[in-house]
């Protein structure tokens, strides 16, 4: 049986702050391949070794001046640089010895690379080291100067048994001293993972969560201390089981082939709804809106309640739940420490990840070891109230920050949807509503979304209305050709940031799509984002490996005519006026 405790003070202040939650939901929705005649990037195979149990060979890449490869862990944005052996035959098993990429910052994002000259030695495990060793290496990368661009290469190659090429091996050797950082050891790493997880309690994401379990820890000053150190504990191994979870989910994702990140689950919508929904919760029992009895299972783990004493239950989870909105942020070590581990073996990623979350629970460890130090944490009195209040509001803006995550992931009705669920959980708890009140404040939902979605599914659908972008194929070019217009085509990827660039500053660009529209241009938008054999032959036909590619044609301009990588709004002005006549 639900126990409400119902406080009328905040009822009107809880539905503003759903309501402009919502609005910014609305609002917030609301809101590289390029010509490269000569490929800047040449590859090579050495073959090294074949003796006793293990042959070696050497992949190589010349990368031209001023270029960057992504890495096989290519950072905040880029495709991964992938090597795989196929077609084996008398392969056991195979190790790629990743050399240490660089990064940097570019446009806002972290980018790991490699320049210049690449080595990346592969060791074999035949399954019998008395027979010839064949197979076909599999080669996909993307690298990115003004422009990007996407290749594979497959090499084949053979290594018979008893081979050794002396200059091979010296390369291989030098390529050793060069792979997995060499400039920091494991003891590094890990004392920078250390570092790395403390900072992390300073983070907006999880300071607000944490901040709870240091409340708990003062309003239970007064009762006994073994219950605080149980408490103490339990948060701290829900932080370090969490981190556990993740290496080992981690590492399971990477042996289906994915290329994973710091904080890939936030890229999942169901889980950011989710998390939403929690901390609003939270924020509201934390404002003291209500407290919720619920049942027993469910209690040990929300209740933050003045009556709990030793919540067992409600601690671990509070650590797993702070290391799970601690994903998405980063901190000074911390990519260091995350970049090494996922190119390492599992038992070093795991152990990385749980020096993590021991840093991550630094200040509870102390606490633990410590207890004297509670005496420095002021005593309980009215002035928590206020603090809960504070609190309450971190929560709300962590929350109001995932909505504007889950507008790039997630499509208006998805969001819709889910902001009249939180609202409808609200009116739930509300005591005084009456059905006539709630009958109201629904219909008011529902004809507000009726007519935002059509208002954006005017303003947005980019393949239906209005001269806005269109799905690229040869046949709408040929097409609108014939009805002599004239057709602006962009040919873009997610994961090229120059074509992000070039969205945002010129092509995304209300005055830009006015100026377009204004002239009757059809706009056409190829997306790379993931390989295409329709978008390889169109980039092939005007002789071009990569994006972002740009291009005006018309029945005048059968050849068309091709842009610059980097755009601007003039580029494009002077282009239209020119073709038009103006």
């Amino acid at each position: 049986m639900k126990k409400i405790i119902y406080r009328p003070n905040f009822v009107y202040g809880l539905k503003y702050i759903l309501l402009i939650i919502y609005f910014i939901g609305i609002l917030l929705y609301n809101y590289c391949y390029a010509q490269t005649d000569d490929l800047p990037i040449t590859l090579s195979l050495t073959r090294v070794s074949y003796e006793k149990e293990k042959a070696i060979v050497i992949l190589k890449f010349n990368i031209d001046e001023n270029w960057k490869m992504y890495a096989n862990i290519p950072g905040e944005s880029g495709i991964p640089l992938k090597i795989k052996l196929g077609n084996a035959n008398n392969i056991k098993s195979y190790q790629i010895l990743w050399p240490q990429f660089k990064t940097s910052i570019y446009e806002g994002f972290s980018i790991n690379y490699f320049n210049n000259e690449v080595i990346i030695p592969i060791e074999i495990i035949p399954i019998r080291n008395d027979q010839e060793i064949i197979a076909v290496l599999h080669i996909d990368y993307a690298a990115c100067k003004e422009s990007c661009i996407r290749e594979s290469k497959e090499i084949q190659f053979n290594i018979p048994y008893g081979h050794f090429d002396e200059a091979g091996y010296t390369l291989y050797q030098v390529a050793l001293n060069n792979s997995s950082d060499p400039s920091y050891s494991l003891l590094a790493i890990l004392l920078f993972a250390l570092l790395g997880g403390f900072i992390l309690n300073l983070m907006p994401c999880v300071l607000p969560v944490l901040s709870l379990k240091i409340l708990s820890v003062m309003k239970n000053l007064n009762n006994d201390p073994k219950n605080i150190k149980i408490s103490l504990l339990f948060t701290i191994l829900g932080i370090i089981f969490s981190f556990t979870m993740l290496a080992s989910l981690t590492q399971i994702l990477k042996s289906f082939g994915h290329s994973l990140g710091w904080g890939f689950h936030f890229q999942e919508p169901i889980f950011i709804m989710f998390l939403i929904t929690i901390l609003l919760l939270f924020a509201t029992n934390l404002w003291g809106s209500f407290e919720i009895q619920l049942p027993s299972f469910l209690n040990r783990i929300f209740n933050y309640s003045e009556h709990t004493k030793s919540n067992i239950l409600g601690s671990f989870f509070t650590g797993m739940f702070a290391t799970l909105l601690a994903t998405p942020c980063t901190a000074p070590f911390l990519s260091l420490a995350i970049s090494f581990g996922l190119s390492q073996s599992f038992p070093k990623l795991l152990l990385i990840y749980i020096f993590i979350g021991i840093g991550m629970a630094l200040p509870f460890i102390l606490l633990l070891i410590r207890p004297s130090l509670l005496r420095f944490l002021p005593k309980p009195g009215a002035w928590m109230i206020k603090l809960k209040k504070i609190f309450s509001v971190f929560l709300a803006l962590t929350a109001l920050w995932l909505f504007y995550v889950l507008s790039f992931q997630a499509g208006f009705v998805e969001i819709f949807l889910f902001i009249t669920l939180i609202i409808l959980i609200k009116l739930i708890f509300t005591k005084n509503c009456s059905p006539l009140k709630t009958g109201v404040i629904l219909v008011g939902i529902a004809i507000l979304g009726y007519f935002a979605s059509i208002y954006l599914s005017r303003s947005h659908n980019n393949e239906l209305k209005n001269h806005v972008w269109e799905s690229f194929s040869e046949e709408k070019v040929n097409e609108y050709i014939a009805k002599d217009y004239v057709v602006f085509i962009d040919v873009t990827a997610k994961w090229c940031l120059t074509c992000k660039m070039n969205k945002f500053n010129v092509l995304e660009h209300d005055e830009v799509i006015k100026f377009l529209s204004n002239r009757n241009i059809k706009l056409l938008r190829a997306d790379y984002t993931n390989k295409s054999a329709l978008i390889s032959r169109f980039l092939k036909k005007y002789d071009r490996h990569g994006i972002p590619f740009n291009i005006i044609v018309s029945k005048e301009n059968p050849g068309g005519i091709i842009l610059p990588e980097i755009l601007t709004k003039s580029i494009i002005y002077n282009e239209i006026k020119r073709i038009k006549g103006l």
